[in-house]
C-alpha cells in the first residue's frame, strides 16, 4: 500500500476542519472476503464516504465538506497539531440516519449496505448461524430492492441478502443467471451454500489478489 496524502476538509456543520488520510494504492493481498461483500484487507484501508466530524459528531458526506487543503501546506501548518482525523459512524448512526428522508437512492444503497455489514459484524465474530433481528431483515427486504439485476455484481448481492433472509429459492434463481467471468467463483461458492439451506454469514476461501489504483470512497457498497 502506498499512502496518499492527508486531506483537510472543513465540515459543513460546524466550520471546524479536520483530517482525511487518503491512498495512492493498495492490493487485495491477505484479504478476508466475506458473502456479505465485507472485506478486511490489510493493504487496502476502507475508503468511507459517510463520516462522522470529530469536533462536533455530525454525519458528512465526505465529498460534500470543503477541500481546505492538505498536512503540511504552508498555509495549513500553524493548525496542523490541532487537527483530528474523522470518525467512523457505528451501526446507530446509520440507522438514525435512515430515519430522516432520504432522496437520494445512492446514498440509501450505502447506508444500507453499511449498516448490513455493521449488524453482520456480531455473526462474524461470535456465532455466525444467529438469526436476523427484524430491523436487520428489513434493511436488507429494501436494500434488495435497491439493486439493478442486470448488474452481475448487483445480482449476486442480491442473492446473497436472499439467502442470508432464507429466501432460497429465490437465491437460487438469482445465481444461476450471473454469467460473468468475474463473478463466477464467488457465485458457485454462495450457490453451494443455498444448495444446503444454509443462511450463516461465511468467508470466501482464497480470494484473488488484485491491484487498485487510488482508491475512492465506496459509493455503491457491493
Amino acid at each position: 500500500m502506498l499512502p496518499g496524502p492527508t486531506t483537510i476538509r472543513q465540515c459543513n456543520e460546524c466550520n471546524r476542519p479536520f483530517l482525511e488520510r487518503t491512498i495512492s494504492s493498495g492490493n487485495t493481498f491477505g484479504a478476508t472476503l466475506w458473502t456479505d461483500g465485507r472485506m478486511y484487507a490489510p493493504m487496502l484501508p476502507d475508503q468511507k464516504w459517510l463520516v462522522k466530524c470529530p469536533n462536533c459528531s455530525a454525519l458528512l458526506w465526505l465529498d460534500e465538506q470543503h477541500r481546505v487543503g492538505e498536512l503540511g501546506d504552508q498555509r495549513t501548518a500553524k493548525s496542523d497539531g490541532r487537527l483530528r482525523h474523522f470518525r467512523s459512524p457505528s451501526s446507530r448512526d446509520y440507522a438514525r440516519l435512515l430515519s430522516r428522508e432520504t432522496s437520494a437512492l445512492q446514498k440509501e444503497r450505502y447506508i444500507r449496505t453499511r449498516l448490513w455489514w455493521a449488524w453482520n459484524d456480531g455473526r462474524r465474530r461470535f456465532f455466525r448461524g444467529a438469526p436476523l433481528k427484524r430491523a436487520a431483515r428489513d434493511n436488507l427486504i429494501r436494500l434488495a430492492q435497491l439493486m439493478d439485476e442486470s448488474v452481475g455484481s448487483d445480482r449476486l448481492a442480491k442473492a446473497e441478502i436472499m439467502r442470508e433472509l432464507a429466501r432460497f429459492s429465490e437465491a437460487r434463481a438469482l445465481i444461476a443467471g450471473i454469467d460473468d467471468p468475474l463473478l463466477t467463483d464467488t457465485a458457485e461458492f454462495i450457490g453451494g451454500l443455498i444448495g444446503r439451506s444454509d443462511s450463516r454469514i461465511h468467508t470466501i476461501p482464497s480470494p484473488r489478489a488484485s491491484g487498485t489504483g487510488r482508491s475512492g470512497p465506496d459509493r455503491g457498497g457491493d
